[in-house]
Formats: structure tokens, C-alpha cells, sequence
């Protein structure tokens, strides 16, 4: 449990740090102030107006979060001293093993991305 942990720390404060920042250039618009004076609460501001304008532009970073958490199994799979993906990838093996490795790895990595893109967009976000 310790190495998932560990592997989730980075991408959360990233996710956290830019959910802040677009908040907070989503805030200074408009239809903030508009929703704002009709006397709307500031909860449901946050989770109607806020969270579907910043959910979108969240799903752009997703590919570099994916990347991230790639390059940093690396060396949670030396600190902890796992036998893994990494270590098969650089022991001695054929080019092809190591080629369907890396699109066993990728490929669903990307099916991942494309299905959060596609919900986000028949959600209507």
C-alpha cells in the first residue's frame, strides 16, 4: 500500500494546485458575479459553475499526470525494490517482449485518457 501512496502524492498536489489556479481565474469572470448577485449560495457556484468550466481544462493535463506517474514508477520501483514492470523493461529480453510490454502499458494508458475525454464531453462539462 506504502508504494501506491507514494506514486499518487506528485500528481495529487499537481491536480490540486491547478484545480486552484484555474479556480481562480474561473472566479473573476462574469457569470460568477452574475450568479453571485441572484443570491446563489457560493456551494453550489463551486460545484455547478466552477467544477464544470475546470473539469474540462483538467482533462488536458491528463497525458502529462500519466507520464508522470510512468517516470515516477521507475524509482519507486528501485526505493522499495519491487520486481516490475521497469525492471523487466530493462533486463535482458527480445525486442518484441519489450515492445508488447510497452503497448500493454500504453495502450490502456491511453484508452483511459480518451474515455475521460469522451465523458467529460457527453457530460456536458
Amino acid at each position: 500500500m506504502l508504494p501506491v501512496i507514494t506514486l499518487s502524492i506528485v500528481p495529487a498536489i499537481y491536480l490540486f494546485r491547478l484545480q486552484l489556479v484555474l479556480s481562480q481565474s474561473e472566479i473573476e469572470k462574469d457569470y460568477i458575479t452574475f450568479a453571485r448577485s441572484k443570491g446563489l449560495s457560493n456551494s453550489y457556484i463551486v460545484f455547478h459553475h466552477l467544477l464544470k468550466n475546470t473539469i474540462s481544462e483538467l482533462s488536458i493535463h491528463l497525458p502529462f499526470i500519466m507520464l508522470l506517474l510512468f517516470s515516477q514508477m521507475i524509482i519507486l520501483e528501485y526505493l522499495f525494490n519491487l520486481n516490475g514492470i521497469i525492471q523487466i523493461l530493462l533486463s535482458e529480453q527480445p525486442a518484441a517482449t519489450r515492445a508488447a510490454l510497452l503497448m500493454l502499458i500504453a495502450f490502456p494508458l491511453f484508452a483511459a485518457v480518451k474515455g475521460v475525454k469522451l465523458f467529460i464531453k457527453k457530460a456536458h462539462f
